[in-house]
């Protein structure tokens, strides 16, 4: 959400991006849900640094695959609040070789 718009980051990558890609708008409020435990999670982001936090985000297709299908890349880039819910969710986002 920047200052009078609500924005739609499809992906990690897009809602980090935001206060770069917006002149008006230097910082923006990203938030969304850990997929391993379902805790809500949010920062003030701006173009300046990095939000600080514990959390990770998981960018699960390959950088050499991002673009052959970009819809399936973004549905694959998610935030977690750390490794244990990354792994605790690793099994049901697998993506094997062959799908890349």
């Amino acid at each position: 959400m920047g200052g009078r718009t609500l924005w739609w980051g499809g992906c990690a990558w897009d809602s980090f991006a935001l206060p770069h890609l917006l002149p008006n708008d230097p910082q923006v409020l990203v938030a969304t849900r850990c997929l391993g435990c379902g805790t809500v999670l949010s920062w003030v982001v701006g173009n300046q640094a990095p939000p600080s936090g514990e959390q990770v985000a998981d960018f699960l297709i390959p950088v050499a695959h991002m673009w052959d299908d970009v819809v399936r890349t973004c549905g694959h880039q998610r935030i977690f609040c750390g490794e244990t819910c990354v792994d605790r969710e690793g099994s049901a986002r697998h993506v094997t070789p062959k799908e890349c």
